[in-house]
């Protein structure tokens, strides 16, 4: 379902990554093995390099955040494209049908 460089849709808050955006997976394999990483078994690595507002409403490039999902955690906080694609599609069914 989900591989590295796929890009994913974020459907739950997690700590700086927000519903709605969209991220790509950087990595994928065994965490134990990830410096930075607590978790042990197979997930993936997803990066929020996102610009931040600074001062006097100027974007200011940060120094990407890497945050590693086992792969259950991966469905509870992304959706791949192809079900985002659908879920929108969805959308624009039941709106055309409720607004005529």
């Amino acid at each position: 379902m989900f591989e590295t460089g796929d890009t994913v849709f974020c459907k739950e808050e997690f700590e700086t990554l927000k519903v709605g955006s969209s991220y790509k997976i950087s990595g994928m394999g065994d965490l134990s093995m990830i410096r930075g990483s607590e978790k042990k078994g197979f997930g993936f690595s997803i990066e929020d390099d996102r610009p931040t507002w600074g001062n006097y409403k100027r974007k200011v490039k940060k120094s990407p955040i890497f945050y590693f999902f086992k792969k259950d955690e991966m469905s509870r906080y992304f959706m791949s494209d192809e079900e985002y694609q659908r879920v929108w599609k969805r959308d624009q069914k039941i709106n055309y049908i409720i607004n005529g």
